[in-house]
């Protein structure tokens, strides 16, 4: 007797494509907040290292130029112009670095600018005090300007 050959199954039911799309949503879900975590803390640490090789960089231009910069913290960005200038007059920033987000001592967002320090010709700065930076997830640091050597330190509390 001969027996038809038997169909070979090829493909999947609705019903298993169905189970694999649901636990891979599961695994998504379960991945994605350790990812946007740790994209969050990149950029943080991004944020921080160009915002200390620009206050260095400062320091630099203002021993090169033999002028004084002025460093201020700008919606979005840092910016340093020749100081002294008038209050009512913007000079042309010499220095500019984009930053993700900027926000003032209160934590909101940022409207006016706000002077941090000024990095003085002797490759010194004059500050305030030290400038403070904090991500979303409480993770912060903050930056020293040893105002005899010029140094820009970073200490993390």
């Amino acid at each position: 007797m001969i027996r038809p050959p038997q169909c070979l199954r090829v493909g999947m039911t609705l019903l298993e494509l169905m189970i694999v799309l649901i636990l891979l949503g599961a695994i998504g879900a379960l991945v994605l907040p350790a990812a946007t975590f740790v994209l969050d803390r990149a950029a943080f640490d991004s944020d921080v290292q160009r915002f200390r090789a620009a206050l260095v960089e400062c320091r630099v231009i203002a021993q090169r130029t033999g002028a004084s910069l002025e460093i201020a913290l700008e919606p979005g960005r840092l910016t340093a112009r020749p100081w002294p200038h008038e209050e009512d007059e913007a000079a042309d920033p010499i220095l500019t670095v984009q930053l993700m987000t900027t926000k003032g001592p209160d934590g909101e967002d940022l409207e006016e600018p706000i002077v941090l320090a000024v990095a003085l010709p002797d490759g010194t700065f004059i500050s305030n005090g030290p400038i403070g930076m904090e991500d979303g997830h409480g993770r912060s640091t903050q930056l020293l300007l040893d105002p005899l050597s010029g140094a820009v330190i970073e200490v993390m509390p």
